[in-house]
């Protein structure tokens, strides 16, 4: 597929006539879309409340087919109850809550066109775990160490102490979105759980985080 082909964004319609799953039916109903460039979220939903007429533009976070990281944001119009449901986009992007929410979906079905972007390369900041040996005895103050706003403290009762250093993953990114591109995407997802599949790739990503963090260092006072 050619540049030209690629686009920022990109619109899914439902297929409403035939196999909704026909890759020629799903390519048919997928054309370049617009949104204000900046990632700003107020602006992009206040452009489809205007531009398109949606009530409750909200958005998904979701995966390309063979992305490791949440890759595509999608936007559509919550509040809409009689357009045909998108049973690709539904199922395919079914795999967060509404506005980015981590956790099951709160939502059922898309209904109506949506609008699929793709997202920057996540980043994070390098961080030194340090065993702690001690009980932390307030939010942020661990016993020996005193208070430090730049201490986080982990589920897993380590603590982090940021060096403020910003780390890019070393994932590919393309910044475009190419119509085969997509339709591979909602075919993938057509026979699998997109919930599970999420989750599991969420928690691969987990673990480079953890790889880039460690090496473990213990606290002794």
């Amino acid at each position: 597929m050619s540049a030209e082909e690629s686009h920022p964004y990109l619109e899914l319609r439902p297929v409403t006539e035939g196999d909704g799953w026909d890759p020629a039916a799903l390519a048919a109903a997928i054309g370049p879309a617009t949104l204000p460039s900046g990632l700003d979220e107020d602006v992009e939903k206040a452009h489809l409340r205007a531009k398109r007429g949606w009530r409750d533009p909200r958005g998904l976070f979701g995966y390309s087919k063979d992305s490791p990281y949440k890759d595509l944001f999608v936007y559509f119009d919550a509040a809409d109850r009689s357009s045909p449901v998108n049973v690709a986009a539904s199922k395919a992007f079914y795999c967060y809550g509404l506005d980015g929410r981590q956790g099951a979906p709160d939502w059922s079905v898309i209904r109506g066109p949506c609008v699929i972007m793709r997202l920057p390369l996540p980043t994070m900041r390098n961080t030194l775990w340090v065993m702690c040996i001690y009980a932390c005895v307030a939010p942020g103050s661990v016993s020996g160490i005193g208070a430090c706003s730049q201490v986080a403290v982990p589920n897993d009762g380590q603590m982090a102490a940021c060096t403020g250093e910003v780390e890019h993953f070393d994932f590919e990114y393309k910044p475009l979105i190419g119509r085969g591109e997509l339709v591979d995407t909602l075919l993938f997802f057509r026979e699998r759980d997109a919930q599970k599949v999420a989750l599991k790739r969420d928690a691969t990503q987990t673990a480079v985080i953890r790889a880039k963090v460690r090496p473990y260092v213990p606290y002794v006072p």
